[in-house]
């Protein structure tokens, strides 16, 4: 199923939500989508994400083309919320590979099992 894409009337936090098995494809759109017109922060809510066909190489990729398109972004966060463990775990590894940067962008990406607490993060409450 597609994502969907929104940003919030201040302009400064994009939502990307998905839901039902998604694809390598998809995942990229989306990220373009964003990249497109980057807002300061982005929130993935994947409450419901089927990933088990979504190989461990896809994940690197999709981590190496962050990599790059972080650098043109404004600082700010990303959090991923995932209450599947298996989602989670991918995202857990996400993370680790995306913050690999050499160079200090300025972003910061978390995984999430709870949207509260991941929107918290996001505005810097609870650092």
């Amino acid at each position: 199923m597609p994502m969907t894409v929104s940003v919030d009337e201040s302009g400064t936090l994009t939502t990307i939500t998905g839901t039902g098995e998604l694809t390598y494809e998809e995942i990229v759109d989306a990220i373009h989508l964003y990249y497109d017109r980057p807002t300061e922060n982005v929130i993935w809510l994947m409450p419901e994400v089927d990933v088990g066909q979504l190989p461990t190489s896809a994940v690197e990729k999709i981590a190496a083309l962050l990599r790059n398109l972080r650098q043109s972004a404004p600082r700010g966060r990303t959090a991923i919320v995932s209450p599947e463990t298996l989602t989670y775990g991918l995202a857990r590894m996400f993370q680790s590979l995306v913050n690999l940067n050499p160079q200090n962008d300025g972003r910061e990406t978390m995984v999430f099992q709870d949207t509260e607490e991941a929107l918290q993060w996001i505005e810097g409450k609870g650092d």
